[in-house]
C-alpha cells in the first residue's frame, strides 16, 4: 500500500485515540484498514502489546507506615526550603528598597514638583541638578498653563 496512506492511518489511529473521528476522517480510517493487510497487522500488534502489558501489570503494596513518613518527610522540606530563603528574601528587599531610596535621592526626583501658592495659583519648580546626597533648591518658574 501507499506509505502516505499508512502515514495518515497511524496519525488517525492516534487521533481516534484521544477521541472520537469525525465521520469523514473514521470512514477513511475504515477503508484503510480493510485494504491494507500492513496496517491491520500492525493494528493488531499494536493491540496485542497492549494487552500483554495490561496482564503483566502488577500492583505493589507499600510498606506499612510508608504514607506517614513519606507526609512527614515532606512537610519537612518544606519548613527547610522556607527557612532556607527566608533570610535571603529580606536581605533582598531591604536592599532593593536602599538602592530605590539611594536612586531617588541620586536623581532628584523632586523635578517636578509643584508648589501651591494660594489662590488657585500654582508655579513648577525648577531643580537644578546637583551631586550626589545633597539637598536640590527649588526655584520658582513660570506659572503652570
Amino acid at each position: 500500500m501507499n506509505r502516505k496512506a499508512c502515514d495518515d492511518f497511524r496519525k488517525l489511529h492516534e487521533r481516534q485515540e484521544e477521541g472520537p473521528l469525525r465521520r469523514r476522517d473514521q470512514q477513511r480510517y475504515d477503508e484503510h484498514l480493510n485494504e491494507c493487510g500492513e496496517c491491520a497487522e500492525w493494528l493488531e500488534s499494536r493491540h496485542n502489546s497492549l494487552f500483554c502489558l495490561r496482564l503483566v501489570k502488577s500492583e505493589v503494596e507499600p510498606s506499612e507506615g510508608f504514607s506517614e513518613r513519606l507526609q512527614t518527610k515532606m512537610q519537612g522540606l518544606g519548613k527547610q526550603r522556607l527557612a532556607y530563603w527566608s533570610p535571603a528574601i529580606v536581605g533582598a528587599a531591604v536592599t532593593a528598597l536602599f538602592l530605590l531610596m539611594l536612586l531617588q535621592v541620586a536623581t532628584g526626583t523632586a523635578a517636578n514638583a509643584v508648589k501651591n501658592q494660594g489662590y488657585g495659583e500654582a508655579r513648577r519648580l525648577k531643580v537644578v541638578p546637583s551631586p550626589l546626597f545633597e539637598t536640590p533648591t527649588p526655584t520658582p518658574t513660570d506659572p503652570m498653563p
